[in-house]
């Protein structure tokens, strides 16, 4: 597939795709499995014990991905789960690269990637890691593992392949509200986008979500007197250029490093969604705090997939309604990737 330009894609897939309010969707987030070697508590909240390892056929997961293209998705971000446990994930980055997705991301831990060169080589061109402190014994506390070393590893190893890096830090009030200023510092060197992501409520973590959440507000302060401030963006034409995603993100003139602030309970970025996810049991959510998932047919080929997607788009709603207390039927994150 040779498309060089977006009037080219244009011009093969025809008009983007849009949902009922108008937005254009060409983002998705495949789940590759429920599996994860990790136990971080805004995951899976202490206590509750997830028995369940679905993973994805690879087979299926390739249907999947010829149906989203020929919808003229641009994007794709596998997610899981840990979604480098998949051991068919080297083969979907490149059918990736092969249909011509631009954009072939990867939301990992980053504890048990073994060869990233094999990994970009094969086509990955952005790579999303946890971080949510660098203090090893909290950071024990918060996953239940000893991976810390490596992962900062990891980070270094991908900046110096040129994947575009950025880190996903929850923000928890009685774990790590005192870690953010020397996440702040070391990463004000290297060139990534730190992320701080307000905690999201969803049914299992009720009592979890009251004792931590911590608005993004609260931190911007901080963030602020360290010399950062917001990057203004004109409203992007959907015509011309990709929608901006959901971070708000602050620079700082002498520091390499971009800060990013993700708030979908206090500020929600719901007008400019584009992104439809795939639970690792093929079923679509059309919406993070939906009631609903919906099975796709993949038994019957990326063609039925793709119009069966169109044919259910209409459900799609304008809004998750969070701030009514309602938090959809989501049970646990680790079975979406958020």
């Amino acid at each position: 597939m040779n498309l060089n330009t977006r009037e080219d894609v244009r011009n093969y897939f025809g008009e983007p795709l849009c949902d009922s309010w108008g937005r254009q969707l060409n983002y998705l987030r495949l789940s590759l499995t429920e599996s994860c070697n990790m136990a971080c508590q805004y995951c899976l909240p202490k206590g509750f014990h997830q028995s369940t390892h679905e993973q994805m056929l690879t087979q299926t997961a390739q249907v999947i991905l010829k149906a989203f293209r020929k919808l003229g998705f641009e994007k794709v971000r596998f997610t899981g789960g840990e979604p480098t446990l998949h051991p068919g994930l080297l083969y979907l980055i490149s059918d990736a690269r092969s249909l011509g997705y631009e954009t072939i991301s990867l939301t990992t831990n980053g504890s048990f990637i073994q060869d990233l060169t094999s990994l970009i080589e094969a086509g990955l061109t952005h790579i999303n890691i946890s971080l949510d402190t660098l203090d090893p014994t909290t950071f024990q506390k918060l996953t239940g593992s000893h991976y810390l070393s490596k992962i900062l590893g990891l980070i270094d190893e991908a900046l110096e392949k040129g994947l575009n890096v950025k880190l996903n830090t929850v923000l928890l009030r009685e774990i790590n509200l005192n870690h953010i200023e020397p996440l702040l510092h070391w990463a004000k060197d290297r060139p990534l986008t730190l992320r701080f992501i307000e905690l999201m409520p969803i049914q299992n973590h009720t009592e979890f979500f009251n004792r931590n959440f911590v608005s993004n507000t609260e931190i911007q302060s901080l963030v602020r007197s360290l010399g950062y401030a917001p990057i203004c963006h004109p409203r992007l034409d959907r015509g011309s250029m990709e929608p901006l995603g959901p971070a708000v993100l602050w620079s700082h003139p002498e520091f390499l490093a971009k800060v990013g602030f993700i708030s979908p309970w206090s500020c929600n970025f719901c007008d400019r969604c584009n992104r439809l996810r795939v639970t690792a049991r093929a079923h679509l959510r059309l919406c993070l705090f939906g009631k609903e998932e919906i099975k796709l047919p993949a038994e019957q080929g990326d063609e039925v997939v793709s119009q069966f997607i169109r044919s259910v788009l209409h459900q799609k709603p304008l809004s998750h309604d969070l701030e009514k207390g309602d938090r959809g039927s989501l049970s646990y994150f680790k079975v979406v990737g958020g």
